[in-house]
């Protein structure tokens, strides 16, 4: 049996082939708050990166807007997926 996480990028690779959602060096930012979706978005898409034939850059950036109970300086946890998949930015407003 397919595992979840697998078998969610292969159907997101299909639908970038499919709707041609990615061309040659285009680059794709990623909103991330730090919430599950957006870093399976962000994870998915990494994955994608290194098997797509197209290359493109993926760039994750997290605005912290200062409103508290969200800890986006414990996402570079998740620098090692995004050192094989291109730069992790964050801004603070």
């Amino acid at each position: 049996m397919e595992n979840s996480f697998k078998k969610l990028c292969r159907i997101a690779g299909e639908t970038v082939v499919k709707y041609r959602l990615i061309e040659p060096d285009d680059r794709i930012l990623v909103g991330v708050s730090g919430g599950k979706d957006s870093m399976v978005a962000l994870a998915a898409l990494a994955q994608l990166r290194r098997f797509y034939p197209k290359p493109f850059e993926l760039i994750a950036i997290t605005v912290d807007m200062g409103f508290g109970g969200i800890e986006v300086y414990n996402l570079p946890k998740f620098d090692p997926l995004l050192d094989r998949s291109g730069p992790f930015n964050k801004y603070q407003t």
